[in-house]
């Protein structure tokens, strides 16, 4: 992972009525920011596609701030949604899929090692 997105995080669940300067104001009380978006977060229901809430994206100047901004808000209302919102380190679409594979591979060793095991005890003349 490149050193500047190690102090970007990502939000999630922040309301639709958020402005993006009131985004800035709130996360900007962290430290510095060098850029921060907001965008609808869209999903499809049917043949509709709807968003009941924004995420957004912000680009702190190191990463002591960002760490800060994700103690500091985290599971917190800050926003005034009805759902705390969530503050992480942004993480790319491939190390997300990298890592949720990983972890598919570690649990099927686990079923595969339980299912052995449970064959010794089922055999114990094998």
């Amino acid at each position: 992972m490149s050193n500047v997105y190690k102090s970007n995080i990502f939000v999630k669940y922040v309301p639709k009525a958020t402005t993006e300067d009131q985004f800035k104001d709130i996360f900007g009380k962290c430290g510095t920011i060098l850029s921060a978006k907001l965008e609808d977060h869209f999903i499809y229901v049917g043949n509709e596609k709807i968003s009941n809430y924004k995420k957004g994206y912000v680009l702190y100047e190191d990463v002591k701030q960002a760490q800060k901004s994700i103690q500091m808000y985290h599971e917190t209302n800050i926003l005034g949604f009805g759902r705390p919102v969530e503050v992480d380190f942004w993480r790319s679409k491939t190390d997300i899929k990298q890592q949720n594979d990983t972890m598919a591979q570690q649990n099927i060793l686990q079923l595969i090692n339980l299912q052995r095991q449970n064959n010794r005890n089922n055999n114990p003349m094998n």
